[in-house]
């Protein structure tokens, strides 16, 4: 099973072999966001993550992504084009769960239609449906896993860059060169 991470390019490149454990930062950073910046909204949703479940291991495990498209969507939503995309290998007894992003999406959508406040069981049935591996149309699967080992840098800083700018030109993944190279590059 080939699996993508998504890394800052502002941090040390990994070389192969590497072991990439959760760097124990998402709750650092959701405690920095004031109430009065829309990102808040983040906070509300993992709060009510860890409530319907007793424990959000999201704030305590590593972000995979099971597609080249959705790690680089992520690369140039997040980090603007200034990431590296690698591919890694987990053991399966590493995965804490499999989720639906786009289910946290509609989650954020529900909470900013004030879902959260005004039907509390509704609101607490999506964010159980995201731990019951429930999925959307089109789903982006994301992978929390304990730990993953590097295999290769799929994509460097300038090839994110450059499938950051193509893709704010089209929108449409599958118009990217650096995509197609990609795709071809890891299905060889």
């Amino acid at each position: 099973m080939i699996l993508f991470r998504v890394e800052s390019g502002d941090i040390k490149e990994y070389v192969f072999q590497t072991r990439i454990t959760p760097p124990g930062k998402y709750c650092e950073y959701l405690r920095s966001i004031p109430e009065d910046n829309p990102l808040y909204c983040k906070v509300t949703i993992e709060n009510n993550l860890e409530k319907v479940r007793d424990l959000n291991i999201r704030s305590i495990g590593l972000f995979l992504f099971g597609e080249l498209k959705d790690a680089l969507i992520f690369s140039s939503k997040i980090y603007h084009g200034n990431a590296r995309i690698y591919t890694v290998a987990i053991e399966e007894q590493s995965i804490m769960h499999i989720g639906d992003m786009n289910v946290l999406d509609a989650i954020t959508t529900a909470l900013q239609l004030g879902l959260h406040k005004n039907d509390r069981d509704s609101f607490d049935g999506f964010c159980s449906h995201y731990w019951k591996k429930g999925k959307t149309f089109s789903p982006c699967y994301e992978y929390i896993v304990k730990q993953a080992v590097v295999q290769e840098l799929i994509c460097t800083t300038e090839e994110c860059a450059e499938f950051d700018r193509e893709y704010m030109e089209s929108t449409f993944v599958e118009h990217s060169n650096i995509y197609r190279q990609k795709l071809l590059q890891i299905y060889r």
